[in-house]
């Protein structure tokens, strides 16, 4: 029993000095939160965003470091340099990447992110056509990390828009080199202020784009519309909570908070039809038409209104699809899983089966009693 209690607190001991040497070994690095990659001048331009981990009672600094390479791996290796501390990136929480890389592919980028085993590859991963540096030097008055704040600027527009949704680079990794879909990013843009002469004040911000950016395989090809982009959301599930605004009459609009959304698709292949499912559940939220929503009649001519906007954004995106010859929905890889047989076929036309396929929109739409909900008889 002796021997036990002391190899106990041996072991307490050696966890505790661990934990010091840690905490040491932390307070002696430069942590990265994030960073953004470019390609010009057939040089790969690297901006890093460093935290100098302070003692406790000190406030960490954020220093930006910038450097230019024939291979990402010597940008880094001169950034590293010229930090007086060890970088460390086991926090990385934010990557942006240039339009001028993406389009080239993404292949030497994937390369070194994914050999680097000190870097989680569950960060947030980003596009953005703006200047980099412009991107990276941009103050945040309420978070004082810059990646921390574009990460959460990303998950707040998440939240509250349907039109993006926040990918992680080992998502967009998977639907790149997968075969039978296509990856999206979000993409980073910068608001500017402009004062009553039109001219461009200093005060700058950064938003995320209502746009998503597509992918064949690894290579950037084009941006999609916010119609586009929030079709594609629902249809992935990727948002339940939104609002959706669509016309009532000629001149005005209603909108409509969605509360709950279970949207599904199917391939019917005798008719190589794409069908799109829509059931969502929400409440009007706003009315500018002149109408009386206690009327029957009125709630049979807003779902009208409501199913015909949903065709309409769904419509877009499909045309998306074929035209930009990018498989964003992942319809070969869902008829891959569930009719092997028939995939087997045609895997090697299914770029002609896509051109040539049918769209059909379906809708189950409900507007949920507001007062029943405030009551809380229905929860979702």
């Amino acid at each position: 029993m002796k021997k036990k209690i002391i190899l106990i607190i041996l072991i307490i001991l050696i966890l505790l000095l661990t934990g010091c040497s840690d905490y040491r070994e932390l307070t002696d690095m430069a942590i990265v939160p994030s960073f953004a990659i470019d390609y010009k001048d057939n040089k790969y331009h690297v901006i890093v965003h460093v935290l100098d981990a302070k003692k406790e009672d000190k406030k960490a600094e954020v220093v930006l470091y910038e450097d230019n390479g024939d291979t990402l791996h010597e940008a880094f290796r001169k950034i590293s340099l010229k930090s007086p501390k060890k970088l460390y990136a086991g926090h990385v929480n934010t990557v942006i990447i240039s339009e001028n890389i993406a389009k080239t592919g993404l292949s030497k980028v994937f390369d070194f992110i994914l050999r680097d085993a000190e870097v989680e590859k569950s960060f947030s991963f980003l596009i953005t056509k703006e200047d980099i540096n412009e991107v990276m030097n941009i103050s945040t008055p309420i978070q004082t990390i810059p990646g921390e704040h574009i990460s959460e600027v990303l998950k707040n527009s998440s939240k509250i828009e349907g039109n993006t949704n926040d990918i992680s680079f080992d998502l967009f990794v998977s639907n790149a080199l997968k075969t039978g879909i296509d990856p999206v990013l979000p993409i980073i843009e910068i608001e500017k202020k402009k004062s009553d002469n039109e001219e461009i004040n200093k005060d700058k911000r950064i938003i995320i784009s209502d746009k998503l950016a597509i992918f064949k395989n690894e290579k950037f090809i084009n941006y999609i519309n916010p119609n586009s982009s929030l079709s594609y959301n629902l249809i992935k599930n990727k948002v339940n909570n939104n609002i959706l605004t669509f016309k009532c009459d000629e001149n005005n609009y209603t909108s409509y908070e969605m509360l709950y959304n279970n949207t599904k698709f199917k391939y019917i292949k005798n008719t190589n039809t794409l069908e799109v499912d829509y059931d969502i559940k929400g409440i009007i939220s706003e009315i500018n038409c002149n109408i009386d929503i206690t009327n029957s009649s009125t709630i049979n001519k807003l779902t009208l209104d409501l199913d015909t906007y949903l065709k309409d954004i769904t419509n877009n995106l499909f045309l998306d699809i074929k035209t930009n010859n990018t498989d964003i929905l992942g319809i070969e890889e869902f008829i891959y899983r569930n009719d092997y047989n028939f995939y087997k076929k045609n895997k090697d036309n299914f770029n002609n089966l896509l051109n040539n396929m049918n769209l059909v929109v379906k809708s189950k739409i409900e507007f949920i009693d507001e007062g029943a909900l405030k009551k809380g008889d229905e929860k979702y």
